[in-house]
């Protein structure tokens, strides 16, 4: 335990940052399995808000955001777009 005054407020500084911090970080989490649950364009607009808010923070990276933002903007776009349906059957060889 801190003897000096000014380590005994670090301490308690410290602690309240990491409340903080726990809450935003599991805020993000949820949002994220949120999204995933059901992808749509709303719950994305809201992800990139509270996305950037936790880099603004100092809670991520800017680099881990950008990577995040941009593998769920692609779930977004396959759900929007139609997939081709794969050919099951093979070509045949030509014989000579």
């Amino acid at each position: 335990m801190p003897i000096i005054k000014s380590a005994k407020k670090k301490l308690r500084q410290d602690i309240v940052r990491q409340h903080r911090n726990k809450a935003k970080k599991e805020k993000l989490k949820k949002a994220i399995k949120n999204f995933m649950a059901k992808p749509a364009q709303e719950k994305f607009s809201t992800l990139q808000g509270i996305v950037d808010k936790a880099v603004k923070s100092g809670l991520i990276k800017k680099n881990r955001a950008a990577r995040l933002k941009s593998r769920l903007s692609k779930i977004i776009v396959q759900k929007e777009t139609p997939t081709k349906q794969k050919r099951t059957g093979k070509k045949n060889k030509a014989t000579t």
